[in-house]
């Protein structure tokens, strides 16, 4: 669905340490017309990572955070960096550092975290990428999935906006599951993105 003429349009910053499949999938989205919304900011911690080749490339401006976003010079300076691009929602997309309280408190509840797995099942400190997917199929669970949720300062424990859930197949790897989730993680923030355009979801009634 198409933004309308009442959609509203958002300054988007996404924190990433890996490909930035999630920034890239939203962008994308955009470029088609199906957000109003634009990418403008990169928070990374890691200078060598495929989200910030590509964020370069596609001149979206880049902060490299140079240590833990939880510590106090740190966390002012992405603040600033997130004040002086005017931006209006945080997405976090494989960054495993937790934020600080300048972040936290200037722009909750407008922070989103995506995670590959259905929450509150495998979350928490030590639960990403690789290591979700091969602790739901020891556990021999049926499904699995994406979450979305909005950012409390704890790890995946946030108010939880939506879900989407996709079957398991008996001959499943790691591998193979962490793309076929990764596709449903990408839609289900663009969906979510959509909605919040369109007012038919307000993250403050959730926080």
């Amino acid at each position: 669905m198409r933004p309308t003429n009442d959609s509203l349009s958002f300054r988007l910053a996404f924190f990433a340490g890996g490909n930035g499949s999630a920034m890239k999938a939203v962008k994308e989205a955009a470029d088609r017309g199906a957000l109003l919304s634009r990418v403008v900011l990169l928070v990374t911690n890691r200078p060598d990572c495929g989200a910030r080749a590509w964020a370069r490339q596609h001149g979206i401006e880049i902060h490299d955070t140079n240590g833990d976003t939880a510590d106090d010079a740190v966390d002012l300076a992405c603040c600033r960096a997130l004040e002086a691009n005017h931006i209006d929602l945080v997405i976090l997309s494989g960054y495993m550092r937790k934020l600080g309280p300048r972040v936290l408190d200037r722009f909750r509840p407008s922070i989103l975290n995506t995670h590959p797995a259905l929450l509150p099942k495998y979350g928490g400190l030590g639960m990403y990428g690789s290591r979700v997917h091969k602790a739901i199929l020891a556990a021999g669970e049926k499904q699995s999935g994406a979450t979305v949720h909005i950012v409390d300062g704890t790890y995946d424990t946030g108010p939880i906006l939506r879900q989407k859930a996709i079957a398991i197949a008996e001959t499943e790897t790691s591998e193979s599951l962490a793309a076929k989730v990764k596709m449903v993680e990408c839609d289900l923030l663009i969906e979510i993105l959509m909605s919040i355009e369109d007012r038919s979801l307000n993250l403050r009634k959730n926080r």
